[in-house]
Parts: structure tokens; C-alpha cells; sequence
């Protein structure tokens, strides 16, 4: 993995994933539609690009961006994915 890491849902588990990559000394951004232990931005990834940038300070400089268990409960999948990809570091 890359840093900084994106991940696209972390509001589940706790924020283990989070805890493991810092102690691995990465950096971490979680995001979810809603709060929890481990989300740092409450980011709805269906809304436009633009949207997201206002709410993400990192975006367009993510070298990995974790999409685990999200996609099937999206309305909009491949808007989803396009916007993944638009934060990811080096995405023209």
C-alpha cells in the first residue's frame, strides 16, 4: 500500500484497519456517509466529484483507496468508482 490511504467506508469494526495501518505508521483517512470510530470525513461518495473534494482535503493525492464491502449497497456503483479514481494520486 500507498500512502496516504483512502478508505472509502470505515465506519464498521471499530476502526481496526485504521488502528492497524497508523501502528504500521501509514497514513489514514476514513470516510463513510455516516459517523463512527473510525471515519475522519462523513462523505456521501454518490454526490459529484466536486462535492467530495470540498469535503476531502487529501483528494487527488490518495496512492491507495480501499473500496471493501461498499459498492452493493450504492445505488450508483460506477459513479462511485469515478470518484474514487478522480482522488487517487497522479489521476489525469
Amino acid at each position: 500500500m500507498h500512502p496516504p490511504i483512502w478508505n472509502l467506508v470505515s465506519g464498521i469494526k471499530k476502526g481496526i484497519l485504521k488502528q492497524l495501518l497508523q501502528e504500521a505508521g501509514l497514513e489514514y483517512f476514513g470516510t463513510d456517509r455516516v459517523s463512527g470510530p473510525a471515519v475522519d470525513y462523513v462523505i456521501d461518495f454518490e454526490k459529484s466529484y466536486h462535492e467530495i473534494r470540498q469535503k476531502l482535503p487529501r483528494a487527488g493525492e490518495f496512492g491507495t483507496i480501499l473500496v471493501l464491502n461498499v459498492l452493493e449497497h450504492t445505488f450508483e456503483p460506477l459513479k462511485v468508482l469515478d470518484n474514487a479514481l478522480y482522488a487517487q494520486k497522479g489521476y489525469a
